[in-house]
């Protein structure tokens, strides 16, 4: 056996045994993420999770028509944006204002959804200065039902 191959088998070895070991001590990637890694993969996590559900609601007629139907981020995925903490919140609040009005929409029930002290103010901003009727009314109810 070569060396090279003798190392990639090794490699192989070491990934799939670190592998094991994470799912064996029950992390979840947001696990992972939350305790260690940088905003950076926490945004890339949120927008993952923005993108999905967004995506979960668009659709296409018989006749080629397309349409898009309110699909909301499951409970396991506001459970986990919750467990990033302040950094969530501040991630979230980029997308408040952002030119792409369905991904506002969602960030709003989200932070209701979250709940909490530190969703006050980006909702409380959103009442105050968004420019659109539905999302003042929106974030109004989300800081009023919110847990």
């Amino acid at each position: 056996m070569t060396q090279q191959v003798a190392l990639r088998q090794l490699s192989i070895f070491v990934a799939a045994f670190c592998l094991g070991v994470y799912a064996a001590r029950g992390e979840t990637h947001s696990t992972a993420l939350s305790q260690g890694f940088d905003k950076g993969a926490i945004r890339e996590r949120i927008a993952t999770i923005i993108r999905e559900t967004l995506k979960q609601g668009d659709g296409t007629t018989v006749e080629g028509y397309r349409f898009y139907t309110w699909v909301p981020a499951s409970n396991q995925d506001v459970e986990e944006i919750k467990s990033y903490g302040d950094k969530a919140v501040w991630i979230l609040e980029e997308y408040l204002f952002s030119d792409v009005g369905r991904e506002g929409d969602l960030v709003i029930r989200i932070l209701g959804r979250m709940g909490g002290s530190r969703i006050l103010e980006p909702l409380k901003r959103v009442v105050e200065q968004s420019t659109s009727p539905w999302r003042r009314q929106e974030a109004l109810r989300a800081l009023t039902q919110a847990p």
